[in-house]
């Protein structure tokens, strides 16, 4: 009898996990993509999917960001779409998918028209011209705060810095394709972590 009572408060903890887990509707997809897509600029649309999927919305734990992440190197496409992809189809499978990649591209794709429109409407070394070469900087300070904030969850965990940095110099420091580096390194990354429980 006692033993029968944690089964039962283990299965409503379990019940109750499932109960409270978020689980966004079509349109929260839409509206969360299509909003990511139109203020996001170079680069940083992943930055922004992270926040708001992991910080603000809670859809996704870190670890499930991380993860999702690892997988977009290894398919076709722009990192933001692939990663929209899958968030919409972990979900609302295929149609979330579906939702999810139009609510990403349409509405960047009608303000790139728009922008084009605008700049190849100037003269070159136009004020408009100096505004978008000023914009470099600001990439890549989008870019770095992007890696930052993925690589934070991860200071805690040696191993996983270690494999973080490994990465990093394989490909900015030695320019070896990031395929042959996810090649080489995964293996041995998913080996530890199986044998050690967590990296």
């Amino acid at each position: 009898m006692a033993a029968a009572i944690p089964a039962r408060e283990a299965a409503a903890t379990r019940e109750s996990v499932v109960l409270t887990e978020v689980r966004p509707t079509l349109f929260d997809l839409v509206r969360t993509f299509a909003l990511i897509s139109v203020t996001a600029f170079g680069g940083g649309q992943l930055t922004s999917m992270r926040r708001e999927m992991v910080s603000r919305l809670g859809w996704l734990s870190d670890e499930e960001f991380v993860e999702m992440l690892s997988l977009l190197p290894t398919m076709p496409g722009p990192l933001p779409v692939s990663m929209a992809c899958l968030v919409g189809y972990k979900f609302q499978r295929v149609i979330g998918a579906a939702v999810s990649l139009f609510a990403c591209i349409i509405p960047a794709f009608v303000m790139l028209i728009l922008i084009a429109k605008i700049y190849l409407s100037q003269a070159p070394g136009s004020l408009l011209f100096a505004m978008f070469r000023g914009c470099a900087a600001g990439v890549v300070g989008i870019n770095v705060a992007n890696a930052f904030e993925l690589t934070t969850p991860y200071f805690r965990l040696p191993v996983a810095l270690v494999f973080i940095s490994a990465t990093a110099y394989a490909v900015s420091g030695l320019h070896l394709s990031l395929e042959l580096v996810l090649l080489i390194l995964a293996p041995l990354s998913i080996g530890l972590r199986a044998w050690r429980g967590k990296v």
